[in-house]
Formats: structure tokens, C-alpha cells, sequence
């Protein structure tokens, strides 16, 4: 007798059995356990799926959501510089103001960077700059560092402002101008940064502030500018989800004595510390290592060429001191003198090659824009050393990697 177990993928379902077979008599053959495993799809999800196309089932319940919150928080804005207006006495006049077109609009934006306006039409016009507060990445790079192309979306917001900057206007002003030589002039698809927009806050207060100084005070522009219109909630921290270390370990102990176990139900806590992240010169140079220890070099045989330390660390060395990955080619024959035509390497390192220490050829980069020739200051050694922590149960000591 054997045990079989059998899977049917369908277009909505996985459907199994386990069946216990007599290979001498199939009329005995008997189905142990069996059942199936329903995906609910969509018509268009299930397209997808047939096409082996991967389409998450939550994309539309996410981009819903957070189309949800950004119209919370617009008019969350919209109240509270409502309130603010009102009790500044700037709230604009309902029949008056606030039924403007567009073109006095912006007018009236222009109009406040060379004459006083009145209270009401101050607070018009903020809450005019309200409603669009220009485009902010969220990216702590620059688009246009590290020799990264922009997209044609930031290529145009990135020329309108050097157009600004170049006419020495507000935006305002731009559009201001331009309705008034064309009726049909668009204004909505012009993006600028919202850079732009603050500077052009700054300059109708500063300008409005010579006239109502009781007024427009610093604490009321810190509470309207700040707090208000151009307020960025901070991103949620993602600490939580940076991995454990699998490798290292403690037991917990109790901060007033040393000696005693943290225990939880009767049972050792153990903790874990949190994994380096990639750009931590320490990960790097593990990573040059791994990379080293994992290549494979084979001859015309298939059988499997040794790399000594020597050469391992002349490996190290090209890899700590390059700015891109060291080629298969490049490694068999400049670096181990070995023709490319009768050696090959592992398919990983063929098809990538072997990564460079990227932290380093950053911090290399640096040294040379500011003249710094030690470059022994971005070397350690690392050595491996024991600790107090141990596993009480075994007694085994816990080895941990620590700098010299």
C-alpha cells in the first residue's frame, strides 16, 4: 500500500485528495481525505488570474481608502482655517468673495503683493491657496541625484518652476497674467511645488503685515501656515517591521538584577535584536563575503575550481574599493587568470556578477569631494568575542560579532 496525494488547480479553486493505492488491486484503492480551497475572483481579477497575470484583490479597496482620507483631511483644512478666519474677522464675504471667477481670483492673489486689501479679501485669498497645495515627494532623495532620470510628470513641474523663478513671479501672478490675455486659459493641470506655494504665502503676509500688524502676528501666521494650510502629517514609523536577526539571541534580564530571567508564562522572554539595514558598512562587507564564499567556479569537466584565501582576499579587496559589481569575465580573467572559455561561474554570479561594497564607494565619494586621503577611516576589523549571554538551558555560550 502507498499514499498519494494529488492536487487539481482550477481558475477559481485547488481542489485535493490523498488516497491510499494497492498497486497490485486498483479495485481497493481508497480516498483517505479530500477538498478544495474556492479563490473568490472578479471577472476581470479572474482574467488576470488566467492570464498569469498578479493582481492583489485589495488594489482597489486601498486606493478607495486612501481616496477616502485625502477628502477627510481636505476639508479637516477647510474647517479649521474657516474657524480661525472667523474669529481673525477675515472670513470672506459669502456673496461677495467668495462667488469671485477665477480670473478676479487671481487677480485679487496678484493684487495682494503691491496694495492693502481688506481683512475679508486676505482671508479669500488663503483660503483661495487653500485648495491646491502644490506637489511634495515623500522621498528623502532627490529625483534627480545619483544620475536617476526624472519622469516627464517632475520633468514638467521642474521647468515650470525654473519659468517662474526666471520671470520672478508668484503663481499667482503666472496665472493671473495669463487669464487676462486668454479666457480659456488652464490653470488646473499646471503643477508647481508646494515650495512654491509657501514662498508665495510668505510674501502676501509679509506684504499684508505692514498694514494690520494687531493682526497678522507671528503666532497666528505659525498657527495658519504651519498647523493649517500646509501641515504634513509625519510618516508612520516602520520599525515594526524590520526582521529579527535569525542568527543572534538573549534571554531578557531583569534591569535591577542582572542575574534574574525576564520570564513570560513561566518561560525564558527571549529577544532577538533587530537586522542591520543594508547600508550598514557591517552588512556590506558580510555581503562581500557571502557573495565570495557562495561563488562557484567550474572547469570544461563541470568539476568544481577552489578559490584560496589569497585570492578570496583580493576578491574583497577589488569589491571594497569598486563602485559597480565586479563581472564573471572580469573575475576569470583579470582577477584568477583564468580564461572565460574553458572556466564558467554559478548562474547568480554569471547573470549579476559579484556586488560591491555600495556604503563605501558612497563614503569614498565624499572623502574625495572634501580632500580626505585617509581612507583607513572607513576600515575595521571585525572580531568575534564571548559574552555574558548564554542559554541557561544548555549552558552554550552565545558568540557575538563586535568591532574593534
Amino acid at each position: 500500500m502507498q499514499l498519494i496525494f494529488g492536487l487539481d488547480l482550477g481558475i477559481t479553486s485547488i481542489g485535493w485528495a490523498v488516497i491510499k493505492q494497492n498497486p497490485d488491486n486498483e479495485a481497493v484503492n481508497e480516498i483517505l481525505d479530500a477538498g478544495v480551497r474556492i479563490i473568490p475572483l472578479s471577472y476581470d481579477e479572474a482574467n488576470e488570474f488566467g492570464k498569469g497575470g498578479n493582481v492583489p484583490t485589495n488594489v482597489a479597496r486601498r486606493m478607495a481608502r486612501g481616496a477616502r482620507r485625502n477628502l477627510q483631511r481636505t476639508k479637516m483644512r477647510k474647517g479649521q482655517l474657516s474657524d480661525v478666519l472667523f474669529k481673525l474677522g477675515m472670513s470672506p464675504d459669502l456673496f461677495l468673495l467668495k462667488s469671485l471667477p477665477p480670473a478676479e481670483l487671481f487677480q485679487l492673489r496678484a493684487r495682494a503683493l503691491e496694495e492693502k486689501l481688506t481683512l475679508p479679501e486676505i482671508g479669500r485669498v488663503f483660503v483661495h491657496l487653500n485648495l491646491r497645495r502644490g506637489y511634495k515627494s515623500t522621498r528623502k532623495e532627490q529625483p534627480e541625484e545619483d544620475g536617476k532620470k526624472q519622469s516627464d510628470y517632475l520633468k514638467e513641474i521642474a521647468d515650470r518652476e525654473s519659468e517662474l523663478k526666471s520671470q520672478e513671479q508668484t503663481i499667482g501672478q503666472r496665472f493671473a497674467a495669463g487669464l487676462s490675455d486668454q479666457p480659456d486659459y488652464i490653470v488646473k493641470q499646471q503643477i508647481f511645488n508646494r515650495k512654491s506655494y509657501i514662498e508665495e504665502f510668505d510674501k502676501i503676509w509679509a506684504f499684508q503685515a505692514k498694514f494690520y500688524p494687531e493682526v497678522l502676528t507671528d503666532a497666528n501666521y505659525k498657527l495658519i501656515r504651519d498647523k493649517i494650510m500646509y501641515f504634513q502629517r509625519p510618516l508612520k514609523s516602520q520599525k515594526s517591521l524590520v526582521g529579527e536577526c535569525s542568527l543572534e539571541w538573549n534571554y531578557a534580564l531583569d534591569k535591577e538584577k542582572h542575574e534574574k530571567i525576564v520570564k513570560e508564562n513561566g518561560q525564558p522572554r527571549i529577544v532577538r535584536p533587530k537586522c542591520a539595514p543594508k547600508s550598514s558598512p557591517l552588512a556590506q562587507e558580510c555581503k562581500v563575503w557571502e557573495s565570495i564564499h557562495n561563488l562557484r567556479i567550474y572547469n570544461e569537466r563541470g568539476d568544481t575550481i577552489t578559490v584560496n584565501d589569497a585570492q578570496k582576499q583580493q576578491i574583497v579587496d577589488i569589491l571594497q574599493n569598486e563602485k559597480q559589481n565586479l563581472t564573471a569575465n572580469k573575475l576569470l580573467k583579470d582577477v584568477l587568470k583564468l580564461s572565460p572559455k574553458v572556466f564558467t561561474v554559478d548562474a547568480l554570479t554569471k547573470e549579476k556578477g559579484l556586488e560591491c561594497n555600495r556604503t563605501r564607494g558612497k563614503l569614498l565619494d565624499v572623502f574625495k569631494k572634501v580632500n580626505i586621503q585617509n581612507h583607513a577611516l572607513l576600515s575595521f576589523e571585525p572580531a568575534i568575542e564571548s559574552t555574558i549571554w548564554g542559554n541557561p538551558e544548555t549552558g552554550e555560550e552565545i558568540k557575538r560579532i563586535q568591532l574593534k
